[in-house]
């Protein structure tokens, strides 16, 4: 008679902490980055004025200022030192992931997507932010934190193109998918349904960016990119769709294409309604065409090894 495997089900703290320390490690590289930079920028204007040893308390507030504008002009360098540093750990910890559902026996092997449908999903993420920046847009979301987006997208957007395609059209995408789709999505899949999970992980994603204009455009995308998640059954497509929703982002603030739109009501909303056209067409073929068959053991152990 075979032995019935006993799994043993993980207590409700660590799965919660499972959850969340993706994001605290994200923080964490961001912030220690941040502070080894801002400590040695600060450090030589100390040194480059030592008059100001006099006078500490000035001395202190003039190295905060400058502090604070060194960060903001590297914003995009210090994105792509963190994320250099925690992606490696972000794909060891879902590595990790893999082998301990090979030990619980609740592993899944699913069969590869055509490619073609991966090029869909860029499509997607480019007409989803199309559509989404610009109701945005239209509708008097952005005043609500307008001086401060406006701050933002001249930090984000003044790094020159070579390092704003790198930080944020290749280098973002992967970091932060890795983490809340690769990670903390599919560990909220283990125990919690498909929309509870797309959710709450859309939520997280939409707090990480820190205000209401960019939460929201955040959690929408997040929702999409969860979605995309759940169809392809690999990480893969989220990335894509996140690099075609920046890609995009980058072009339109770079070039000012689409700047016409702000200009008039008609264009926007025509611009508007062709975005969401073509996001539901994209949308309509991926869920009608992308099924990945689950692999039987016999199968899966031909295409992937435990622990890999």
């Amino acid at each position: 008679m075979e032995e019935k495997k006993i799994v043993k089900k993980t207590g409700s703290g660590r799965f919660i902490w499972r959850l969340f320390y993706p994001v605290l490690i994200l923080f964490g590289v961001q912030f220690i980055t941040e502070f080894i930079f801002g400590f040695f920028a600060a450090l030589r204007y100390a040194l480059a004025n030592p008059q100001l040893y006099n006078e500490f308390q000035e001395m202190l507030r003039q190295s905060e200022q400058y502090l604070l504008e060194v960060l903001l002009e590297n914003a995009n360098i210090l994105s792509i030192i963190s994320s250099v540093i925690a992606i490696p750990l972000f794909i060891l910890f879902m590595h990790l992931d893999t082998k301990r559902r090979y030990r619980e026996g609740t592993h899944e092997t699913y069969d590869k997507v055509p490619a073609g449908f991966f090029a869909v999903a860029v499509l997607l993420g480019v007409t989803t932010a199309v559509t989404v920046n610009n109701l945005i847009e239209i509708s008097g979301i952005y005043q609500i934190d307008s001086e401060y987006m406006d701050q933002f997208s001249e930090i984000i957007y003044s790094g020159g193109i070579i390092v704003e395609l790198l930080s944020i059209v290749v280098l973002g995408p992967v970091v932060e998918e890795l983490c809340f789709r690769g990670l903390i999505y599919r560990r909220m899949r283990e125990r919690c349904p498909v929309k509870l999970s797309m959710f709450f992980s859309a939520l997280i994603f939409a707090v990480f960016h820190g205000n209401i204009v960019q939460g929201i455009y955040a959690f929408i995308l997040g929702m999409f990119m969860a979605f995309v998640y759940e169809r392809f059954k690999s990480v893969v497509a989220p990335i894509l769709f996140h690099v075609g929703a920046n890609l995009f982002s980058v072009i339109a603030t770079e070039t000012g294409v689409l700047d016409f739109v702000t200009e008039s009501n008609t264009a926007a909303i025509v611009y508007i309604a062709a975005g969401a056209i073509l996001t539901i067409l994209f949308l309509w073929i991926i869920y009608e065409n992308v099924r990945p068959r689950l692999l039987i053991p016999s199968e899966a152990s031909q295409r992937e090894e435990p622990g890999t």
